[in-house]
C-alpha cells in the first residue's frame, strides 16, 4: 500500500522524541502507526475519532494500515490534538 511506504519514508524522529518528552515511558501505540491512521482516515472521508476507532475494528483496510492495533476513539482525538 502506497500510503504505507510513504509514512515510512517520513522522518518523525522530532515526533517520536516530544513523546519520550512527555515523561510517561513507552508510548501505547507507535507515532508512525497512528499517523497511518489519520491520513488513511482522512484519505477515506473519516474524520470524526469515534468513527476512526470503529473502522479499526471492522474494516480491512484500516486494520491492515494499523496493524490490528485498536486504539480507541481519545487517543486517536488525544493524538491529533497534541500535534494538531
Amino acid at each position: 500500500m502506497l500510503l504505507n511506504e510513504l509514512v515510512n519514508e517520513l522522518d518523525i524522529e522530532e515526533l517520536i522524541q516530544e513523546y519520550h518528552q512527555e515523561g510517561k515511558g513507552r508510548p501505547a501505540y507507535h507515532p508512525q502507526m497512528m499517523l497511518k491512521v489519520l491520513f488513511y482516515g482522512y484519505m477515506n472521508q473519516v474524520f470524526s475519532s469515534r468513527k476512526l476507532a470503529n473502522k479499526l475494528r471492522s474494516d480491512i483496510g484500516f486494520m491492515y494500515i494499523s496493524g490490528k492495533n485498536k486504539p480507541d476513539f481519545r487517543t486517536i482525538n488525544m493524538f491529533r490534538r497534541k500535534r494538531g
